[in-house]
């Protein structure tokens, strides 16, 4: 069974290429852990963890937990932490593979995922396979 295409407009396959060679190779300081960043920039903006606890709503036990990589908050938590801050928190994707590469493989291997959700995989299934003789 071929999986179904989706058409993907020509804006965003040309974002998504953009955006694998561009991280191919990322600059150092994009590997670190958002941690590492909450401390220095805490740190920089010379605001105590209780100071950082009060403007993001959070507690300042919870923020040390997360600066000492304790604990890995949801996405609600980094964006009031990095907003209270006064930074807007990114979110990119870094791909570990280029997508055509992984769509080879994954076509070649035979995902053992592509059917799960479908009410009738099994259906088909059933239908297409081969008796034995």
């Amino acid at each position: 069974m071929v999986p179904s295409l989706t058409k993907v407009p020509l804006v965003h396959r040309v974002a998504l290429n953009e955006l694998v060679v561009r991280l191919s190779r990322p600059p150092k300081a994009m590997t670190y852990p958002p941690a590492a960043y909450l401390r220095a920039l805490r740190s920089y903006m010379r605001m105590s963890q209780r100071q950082l606890a009060r403007r993001s709503g959070l507690g300042q036990a919870q923020i040390s937990r997360i600066e000492r990589g304790r604990v890995d908050p949801g996405l609600a938590s980094w964006r009031r932490l990095f907003d209270a801050l006064f930074c807007d928190l990114l979110i990119v994707p870094r791909p570990r593979r280029r997508p055509a590469e992984a769509l080879g493989e994954r076509l070649t291997r035979g995902d053992p995922f592509r059917d799960t959700g479908s009410p009738w995989a099994g259906k088909y299934a059933a239908k297409n396979a081969k008796i034995p003789v």
